[in-house]
């Protein structure tokens, strides 16, 4: 089937994108350039734009590894999930994200969306982050892509944490370009998911972004502001990077010249030697500049952005989430309202399981193989308006549904 064009001309822009009927896509838009290893330096929107193919996402394991063939259970899961018979590019330049948006229409919420992936993998242009359904909703829905692993959370004394540049490099080319496409700069909502949700949480504790966005949704992964998932120390990060830049000066070569290829295979090969150390490393780590523990040991006390936190019944480390969850519903100085999903997808026994919501949130139409039913499809409809009304107006009630008080929790079985 050939796609048709949609084209965009304001503002002293013209940007070409895909014609979805009532909505249009524009992908792979740049929004930022970043060298190795340093922040990004923000792009402005070109005032000739072919935005018609996904851009590169960042370098990671399914790029050098076939992860059809993984022997792991739930890497095979989420492959089926997520990405079978999908293609993707791969390249450092990875700073683009897709915009979806309802044509013609102007001053509309936006959403910008961060997707999870243990910090280490994933893309914008995985099967459930099409925001298609999210702009038939007049909503203009934003994913982006950020730096990943050894990329995004290299740590050395300099240098930590540039995947949250990157965030915040996106919500600013929002904030500047968004109008062009309906959106209002004025009225946007973070969401994410797992990791994305765990990046979420510090991103709301920073001053500068709670005065650019109003409100967050956090999936399987808010409320993190202690435990396991809580930011990591920097000193061991320097210490396991240490380790990569070892590993590639025995083969002749420098962290910061060599090939991306050869820094994430040095980066992979000191992983599998340490899989704690590589975790513990490759993540948000205190650096007291982006991620700062005064802000977390004051984030019960200090005002927040109003907020969405979801679990699900089967959620990866779910007694952790749902206590975390609990403790900010509780005790988080803003609005909060708290989502428990636990309707079981059919056609399988993996239940409500790890960012299942997702597929009810962009969309059950864009799922592969599961045979969804009219129950399934009810839940979907009811939790995309909810949430479609959060990104409005920062209150997820909305018209044929009853109240969702603040500060409770909304069960959907």
């Amino acid at each position: 089937m050939t796609m048709e064009n949609y084209t965009i001309t304001n503002q002293n822009h013209t940007i070409v994108g895909i014609d979805r009927g009532d909505t249009a896509a524009f992908l792979g838009i740049p929004f930022a350039t970043a060298k190795r290893f340093e922040k990004p330096v923000i792009c402005n929107l070109a005032d000739q734009t072919i935005a018609t193919r996904y851009g590169n996402c960042c370098p990671q394991v399914r790029q050098f590894f076939d992860e059809s063939k993984s022997k792991k259970k739930m890497d095979l899961f989420y492959y089926r999930e997520f990405r079978e018979g999908l293609h993707f590019r791969y390249g450092e330049d990875c700073l683009n994200l897709n915009i979806y948006a309802p044509k013609g229409k102007t001053n509309l919420p936006v959403l910008l969306y961060i997707h999870g992936g243990a910090f280490v993998i994933c893309s914008s242009d995985e099967k459930p982050f099409d925001g298609q359904y999210i702009a038939k909703e007049d909503v203009v829905c934003v994913c982006a892509n950020y730096r990943l692993n050894v990329f995004g959370y290299y740590s050395d004394d300099k240098t930590s944490n540039l995947a949250f540049y990157d965030m915040i490099c996106a919500i600013e080319w929002i904030k500047n370009n968004i109008s062009v496409f309906g959106g209002n700069p004025d009225n946007i909502t973070l969401m994410g998911q797992s990791a994305g949700a765990i990046s979420l949480q510090n991103l709301i504790l920073l001053p500068q972004v709670k005065k650019s966005v109003k409100g967050a949704i956090m999936l399987s992964g808010g409320a993190t502001v202690s435990g396991i998932f809580a930011p990591k120390s920097k000193k061991r990060a320097i210490r396991f990077f240490a380790r990569v830049r070892k590993d590639l000066q025995k083969r002749k070569m420098d962290i910061r010249t060599a090939s991306y290829q050869d820094v994430f295979l040095a980066w992979n090969r000191q992983t599998k030697k340490n899989l704690a150390l590589s975790m513990l490393s490759t993540m948000p780590v205190f650096d007291g500049e982006i991620v700062r523990k005064d802000l977390y040991k004051n984030a019960y006390k200090d005002e927040q952005i109003p907020c969405i936190v979801s679990v699900t019944k089967d959620d990866l480390l779910k007694p952790y989430l749902e206590n975390r969850a609990q403790k900010w519903l509780k005790h988080a100085n803003g609005q909060t309202w708290l989502t428990h999903f636990y309707h079981d997808l059919p056609c399988d026994n993996m239940g409500a399981y790890h960012s299942c919501d997702l597929w009810y949130i962009f969309g059950l139409e864009q799922h592969g193989w599961r045979k969804f039913t009219d129950a399934d499809k009810a839940i979907a409809d009811e939790l995309r308006k909810r949430y479609c009304a959060f990104m409005r107006n920062q209150n997820p009630n909305c018209d044929g549904y009853s109240e969702w008080k603040e500060g409770t929790v909304f069960t959907i079985k």
